[in-house]
């Protein structure tokens, strides 16, 4: 499969229009309603941004996260990223050697090849974390290593929505960089109905850049949404 031989090899995919479009335009409009309470999440020195409280959500957003947290899901994304999310996905056999037994220069291994995923006769225990951010001028995460959701391989699953006119230079994108290093890996920027796919390993940090006073300009660039799921084998 052509998606998911990409995915391997950059450890990272966008599927764009990734909800239908009706449903997407029900659901980001759900989030800029009233009936949403935000909290705030800290502290200061590690974070600054809206949560909302799991409680009290309208029901096309409880039927938007019910399918991003379903069995369907968890298939769809096995079957794109080769990571065993799923008792019924795809395994595929893995060798350092090719048929000739030529073995794959080491410079060249993904994320995915360092990491032993689980084999096919074994148990498949999957897990998902997910919750529902807003964006909005002076928010922003920084980096820390005793950050625990980080402290594992992971497949984060961001979801962007109400960000159609949103500019790169407001801030508001995910950046991944190496540990100890000051090389960015990797930047996922805001687009509207895009579902970003990022494999990350335990030598892997990230942070989302501080949202400047630019994203305050119209009511449709003051805050975005995202949901934010982090799975697990």
């Amino acid at each position: 499969m052509e998606i998911r031989l990409r995915f391997e090899e950059d450890s990272e995919l966008e599927l764009v229009g990734f909800l239908n479009e009706d449903k997407y335009k029900e659901v980001a409009k759900a989030l800029r309603g009233a009936s949403i309470e935000w909290g705030s999440q800290g502290p200061l020195n590690k974070r600054n941004f809206e949560m909302a409280k799991m409680s009290a959500l309208p029901q096309i957003v409880k039927d938007c996260m019910e399918f991003l947290r379903s069995e369907a899901l968890f298939l769809i994304l096995s079957n794109l990223t080769g990571l065993r999310l799923h008792e019924l996905a795809e395994v595929e056999d893995s060798s350092d050697e090719d048929l000739e037994g030529n073995s794959e220069p080491k410079s060249k291994k993904s994320k995915q090849d360092k990491h032993k995923s689980k084999s096919k006769d074994e148990h498949v225990d999957a897990k998902c974390f997910s919750e529902i951010r807003r964006w909005n001028h002076g928010s922003y995460t920084l980096l820390h290593d005793n950050d625990k959701e980080l402290s594992d391989y992971a497949l984060d699953v961001i979801l962007f929505l109400n960000c159609e006119d949103w500019q790169n230079e407001y801030g508001g994108y995910v950046s991944y960089i190496a540990k100890d290093e000051d090389e960015e890996l990797l930047t996922v920027y805001p687009q509207a109905n895009a579902l970003a796919l990022v494999f990350r390993d335990k030598e892997t940090l990230r942070f989302v850049k501080h949202i400047n006073h630019r994203a305050k300009a119209s009511e449709r660039t003051s805050a975005f949404h995202t949901i934010w799921s982090v799975f697990y084998e």
